[in-house]
């Protein structure tokens, strides 16, 4: 199986982000989806991340790019801890019902 340079930057990502480092996730995700934009999964952990950081109307674009892409994250954006601080928030109510 061939990779593609966007999925390998994913990749990197998600690791990074699963390892608590955040700011360089976003960096490696940000890549990812420059490259290839059609990686719902890079758009759906970028959304994560904003959330955590209290970015709310990044966080809420990129889901909705993810959601748009794959309309699966929308129920898994409903419970997902990343998501938390989003919780209640009438755009994020909206956008994941």
């Amino acid at each position: 199986m061939r990779l593609h340079l966007g999925d390998l930057w994913n990749h990197k990502g998600k690791e990074l982000f699963r390892t608590h480092r955040y700011a360089e996730a976003k960096e490696a995700l940000l890549k990812a989806v420059e490259i290839k934009p059609e990686l719902a999964d890079a758009w759906y952990v970028l959304a994560g991340i904003e959330s955590m950081k209290n970015e709310k109307e990044g966080a809420l674009s990129r889901l909705r790019k993810a959601i748009e892409l794959e309309p699966g994250y929308k129920g898994k954006a409903r419970t997902q801890s990343h998501f938390k601080k989003l919780k209640g928030d009438i755009d994020f109510e909206r956008l994941v019902q």
